[in-house]
């Protein structure tokens, strides 16, 4: 039996990602493929197809503690509760 099409459901990559690629996964407004595949070739170009984004929350997001629990608790606190207010 396969999980694929329960995995594209609920909008998680179609291999075991890592702890870091199942947080973004879940944490995205709307999957980054989907994102990219709005926008014309040289918008997604001139992004960088969002790496500069996606490198700057995979720094924050691994020193913030031992557990992944803890490292988004301190990403939510750190990051995106301060942008909100």
């Amino acid at each position: 039996m396969s999980f694929r099409p329960a995995r594209r459901h609920l909008g998680l990559p179609k291999f075991k990602p890592s702890q870091f690629e199942l947080f973004l996964a879940r944490y995205t407004y709307f999957p980054q493929a989907e994102k990219l595949g709005l926008a014309t070739p040289a918008w997604r170009k001139d992004i960088g197809h969002d790496a500069e984004l996606v490198g700057w929350m995979n720094n924050v997001y691994h020193p913030g503690g031992p557990t992944p629990v803890e490292r988004i608790r301190q990403f939510f606190v750190r990051h995106h509760l301060s942008a909100l207010l």
